[in-house]
């Protein structure tokens, strides 16, 4: 059995380092474990390989027990500890040092509930703000991911422009801040004669190209979208019917000098009807006038830009001239 007994110097010992206190000890042979020992202080001894490890002067190696800290007992070897019993007995423990009074005893523990207090709520408080910042993750997260599905819901897939609800939800949110607005409604002259023709891949590739045309002639305010099938819808707040109209006309220009498929040559035209929402007017009234106006262009020769308002008509384009002189209700657009 070992006994040993740490001593705390503060010349060499360190609070850090739990070998650095000195390691006074005694070994007691087995045999003499049968009938009950005292030990004197005299046969504790400095061990070697403290001395060897820290390398202190001599001085420091002598015993010294005046200001112990830790008190060991272990046993070592091959002892048979089976069926027995062992006992110590202390006689005698004696502290020497100033006491602390109660006081201090109370102030001490005070600091120490203070201690745990402030501990525990700033672990509390940490743990609600990880909390918070997980959810506000989690929000943003789903925010985005609904922002990503309304604008699936609102993007034609082919063409990569608005569909019928997106123009919807653009209209509405006109309608809310009372913005006037004009409407643009295209039709590709002849689409089903592409795809019956050519197949379905080029139409596609003629509407997609159609979208980047659009897109690409369009003011940052305005709007445009695929209505159905070969039918696209343009949507100009703020513009007058006038503006409107000569807008269309350079869409017409640009498409029927666009060359949709390169490699295979196609020409394509397309017909618009123009309208424009009053004060009082909705943009259902103005919509179904821009239609009207677009089945009308398409009745007279197609390739062509028909305007609809309450006091006058208005067609450019193909055969102008020639329709002008057929229908009164039309006023040359120069």
């Amino acid at each position: 059995m070992r006994v040993s007994i740490r001593n705390f110097d503060p010349r060499f010992s360190k609070i850090e380092d739990g070998n650095s206190p000195k390691f006074n000890f005694v070994n007691i042979p087995a045999k003499d474990l049968a009938q009950p020992i005292a030990l004197s202080m005299s046969e504790f001894t400095v061990a070697e390989w403290w001395t060897t490890t820290y390398d202190h002067p001599r001085a420091y190696s002598q015993l010294d027990v005046s200001n112990a800290i830790v008190l060991n007992i272990d046993l070592q070897g091959n002892i048979d500890l089976a069926g027995s019993q062992h006992e110590f007995q202390v006689d005698k423990i004696e502290f020497v040092g100033d006491w602390i009074s109660a006081e201090y005893w109370y102030l001490g523990i005070l600091c120490i509930w203070m201690i745990l207090g402030t501990t525990y709520g700033t672990s509390q408080w940490l743990l609600m703000r990880r909390a918070h910042r997980r959810q506000r993750e989690k929000i943003h997260d789903l925010e985005n991911e609904k922002e990503m599905y309304q604008k699936l819901s609102t993007i034609d897939a082919l063409t990569g422009v608005m569909n019928r609800y997106g123009i919807g939800q653009f209209i509405g949110a006109l309608g809310i801040t009372r913005v006037s607005a004009s409407v643009i409604v295209i039709d590709l002259d002849h689409f089903k004669r592409i795809n019956d023709a050519r197949g379905h891949a080029v139409g596609d590739r003629v509407l997609r190209t159609m979208g980047e045309i659009l897109s690409s002639n369009m003011s940052n305010t305005d709007a445009v979208g695929r209505w159905g099938g070969e039918e696209f819808v343009l949507v100009c707040p703020g513009a007058s019917l006038g503006d409107a109209a000569d807008l269309a006309e350079k869409l017409r220009h640009r498409i029927l000098q666009t060359n949709f498929i390169p490699e295979d040559p196609l020409s394509i035209t397309a017909s618009f009807g123009v309208a424009t929402s009053g004060v009082d007017q909705g943009f259902d009234d103005a919509f179904r006038q821009a239609d009207q106006a677009l089945y009308l262009a398409k009745s007279r020769g197609r390739n062509c830009v028909v305007t609809a308002d309450e006091e006058q008509q208005r067609i450019t384009g193909t055969r102008k001239g020639a329709l002008a002189l057929i229908s009164g209700r039309f006023k040359l657009h120069r």
